[in-house]
C-alpha cells in the first residue's frame, strides 16, 4: 500500500470509538499522504459506537498541525508555510 505523497480516503465500515479512529487516522498520517480525509457514511446506527466529546480531542485540523509541528517533517521545508498550506487545503 503506497500512501506517502498520495491523496487518501478512509472509509470506515464500523465505528471502532473515537480512540480507535483517531488511532487508525494517527497510523496513516505517519504514513504521509499529501491529502487526507475520512469518510463514515458507511457506518449503519447499530455500528455506531456513543461517542462522548472530551475537551482533549482534536478535530482532523488540530491532528494535521500537531503533526506537522512533532513528526518526521524534514528539516529543510518550512513548517509555517507548510501549516499554512495544510489549512487551505482542508478549508477547500
Amino acid at each position: 500500500m503506497n500512501i506517502e505523497g498520495n491523496i487518501v480516503q478512509l472509509i470506515y465500515d464500523k465505528d471502532y470509538g473515537v480512540s480507535k479512529n483517531t488511532k487508525i487516522l494517527d497510523e496513516v498520517m505517519r504514513m504521509n499522504p499529501l491529502k487526507i480525509s475520512t469518510n463514515f457514511t458507511n457506518i449503519s446506527e447499530e455500528d455506531e459506537q456513543p461517542t462522548e466529546m472530551t475537551s482533549d480531542m482534536l478535530d482532523h485540523k488540530d491532528i494535521t498541525m500537531e503533526y506537522i509541528q512533532k513528526d518526521k517533517i524534514p528539516d529543510h521545508l518550512n513548517k509555517k508555510i507548510l501549516k499554512e498550506m495544510a489549512m487551505k487545503i482542508m478549508e477547500g
